[in-house]
């Protein structure tokens, strides 16, 4: 790992970060003003571009980090653009939508480097109110396993830092973390909100590691595919109640021609309460239970329960609160003595600060357990604290 000064390392990102913030919020409208309609000074630029089936938007975030391991702060960077193009008013090719969404990331979690990816790219089909399809370069974590409640705790899109933090979640931990994908869903309307089913079908790369452990050494397009199927039920709630949403599934996935490699998972998360009527603040918790087993190693076992809280604090109606504990076995390798029970435990309490509809500050207390079944059990304890600024457009 390199190390690096923080103070410079943080100028240069929070420079990258306003220039990134700048052109996603200004850029294409000077680049096409004269393309645009007649000046509307009624409707805002955003809603003119809207209506000609675009938006855009993106964020970054910068973060320092001490670890009770090092003596010397962590720096990391984040940036994110992302294009929705309605295909529809664009080529007259109605529920059809094209997302593009490109990456930026550095600093030490990246051992001092800087990397930019397409993060994620699909086209989507979406032409009847139950169904929907897409193909393209996709995280599988946006539609699998979904969390909303753990949405405070940050997962960088090309990193590994959130493999420490309770806030990767992974039912996969995948890494990279998007593939090319093909996936579809089929949802039924019931009394408390609907049912669905989703697939999908994932050709992941030779590079492609499962919890840390590279997969594939010399293996063809097909050894590498990956197939995971959800049941599930969710319920966005409704105004009047405060929006108090729940969301239950249960899932599995395979590599078919790795008998020994599969994982399923079941998971809740559920708005318990809300401050008022028309109002989503208040108290939701989730609770996140799976195993899984790489080839070559024993099964391993993960439980995650936690909570956010919107609006916790006195006059701060749009600040967040959460916190999660992670406690997993993870799965030795075959055929060696096993010494001791290797397990891992973590948890993590944040709190976002909101500074503007734009601008966030996000604290962050992180802390782990780990015992290694090695040749020699070693005990590993590690303490976080970390401050991330935040921008969203």
């Amino acid at each position: 790992m390199n190390a690096q000064p923080l103070a410079p390392f943080l100028a240069r990102c929070l420079a990258l970060s306003l220039v990134c913030g700048l052109a996603t919020a200004k850029g294409p409208l000077l680049a096409q003003e004269a393309e645009l309609a007649p000046a509307d000074t009624e409707t805002p630029w955003g809603e003119r571009w809207q209506e000609r089936g675009l938006e855009f938007g993106g964020g970054a975030s910068i973060e320092g980090l001490r670890s009770t391991t090092e003596d010397r702060w962590l720096g990391n960077l984040d940036v994110g653009l992302w294009l929705d193009a309605d295909l529809g008013p664009l080529l007259g090719l109605d529920a059809w939508h094209l997302f593009v969404n490109p990456t930026f990331v550095g600093g030490d979690e990246e051992g001092g480097s800087t990397r930019t990816r397409l993060y994620q790219a699909w086209l989507s089909w979406s032409g009847e109110s139950n169904r929907e399809a897409q193909v393209g370069l996709l995280d599988l974590t946006w539609h699998f396993h979904s969390l909303p409640s753990a949405a405070p705790f940050v997962r960088l899109p090309t990193g590994t830092g959130a493999e420490f933090s309770p806030g990767s979640l992974g039912l996969l931990d995948l890494f990279p973390l998007s593939a090319p994908t093909v996936r579809g869903e089929v949802r039924t309307s019931t009394p408390n909100g609907e049912s669905y089913v989703q697939a999908a079908f994932t050709q992941l790369t030779a590079g492609h590691e499962l919890h840390g452990r590279a997969l594939f050494e010399e293996a063809t397009a097909w050894q590498r595919s990956l197939v995971i199927v959800e049941f599930g039920q969710r319920h966005s709630g409704t105004a009047e109640a405060g929006w108090r949403h729940r969301h239950f599934g249960i899932g599995t996935w395979r590599l078919p021609t790795h008998p020994h490699t599969w994982g399923t998972y079941a998971f809740a998360d559920v708005a318990l309460s809300r401050e008022a009527a028309l109002d989503g603040q208040g108290l939701s918790a989730f609770l996140s239970g799976s195993v899984a087993r790489a080839d070559g190693f024993e099964i391993e076992e993960r439980v995650v329960v936690g909570f956010s809280y919107e609006g916790l604090l006195p006059r701060r109606d749009e600040d967040v609160t959460a916190f999660a504990l992670l406690v997993e076995r993870r799965g030795a390798e075959l055929n060696e003595e096993k010494l001791e029970e290797p397990i891992r435990q973590a948890w993590e309490f944040t709190h976002r600060y909101r500074l503007t509809e734009h601008l966030a500050l996000q604290g962050t207390l992180q802390w782990q357990y780990g015992l290694n079944d090695e040749d020699h059990p070693t005990e590993t304890r590690e303490g976080r604290v970390g401050l991330r600024l935040i921008f969203e457009y």
